[in-house]
């Protein structure tokens, strides 16, 4: 590419999934192994033992329609020079205080593993 006379590098395309994010965002969401252990707990939980298939059906669609009316919610929200903004400014401090809380249950479910394995 010639930009004032002087050559630079040829442009690279983003990968597939940075060009779309409702891709990227699908993608992650359906690969998360969080939701299929959550929506599997619900089940068990919440559908009687003996549910028409029908019902099935409805509480899957139910979960679909939740899910995308959620996360359409999240992303006009957080999408706004004003969310962005703000955001920008304490991602830092976020990103510290998510891994500080993190290291925090790392180290609580590892102190009740010690104890019960030296409890036997």
């Amino acid at each position: 590419m010639l930009v004032a006379g002087i050559r630079t590098a040829p442009e690279q395309r983003p990968p597939q999934a940075a060009r779309s994010p409702l891709l990227a965002g699908l993608l992650t969401t359906l690969s998360n192994p969080k939701s299929a252990v959550f929506w599997t707990s619900v089940f068990v939980l919440v559908v009687p033992a003996h549910a028409p298939f029908w019902f099935y059906g409805a509480v899957a669609l139910l979960i679909v329609v939740q899910s995308a009316l959620w996360y359409a919610i999240v992303a006009l929200a957080l999408s706004t020079a004003f969310a962005k903004r703000h955001y920008m400014r304490f991602a830092q401090w976020l990103d510290r205080i998510a891994g500080a809380v993190m290291i925090g249950l790392g180290l609580k479910l590892a102190n009740e593993l010690r104890q019960e394995v030296m409890g036997r």
